[in-house]
């Protein structure tokens, strides 16, 4: 079975580590960001050239239910 993940925040920290940990493990990753679409799309950069995965970026304001 294919995996997907969404990672909130995925472009820094701890969301950026759990994005990458999930790679590693040839998961697909769903990348949200509040405001950082640059920082974003550089981690999306890295889980495909380095890891060979399918990632991508959502831009999303968790404190905000009409962006879900």
């Amino acid at each position: 079975m294919h995996k997907i993940a969404i990672v909130t925040g995925g472009n820094r920290g701890l969301g950026k580590e759990m994005s990458i940990s999930l790679a590693k493990k040839s998961v697909d990753v769903i990348i949200t960001f509040n405001n950082n679409e640059e920082q974003a799309n550089e981690v999306v950069k890295i889980l495909k050239s380095e890891f060979g995965i399918q990632a991508s970026t959502i831009q999303l304001d968790m404190s905000k239910m009409d962006s879900i």
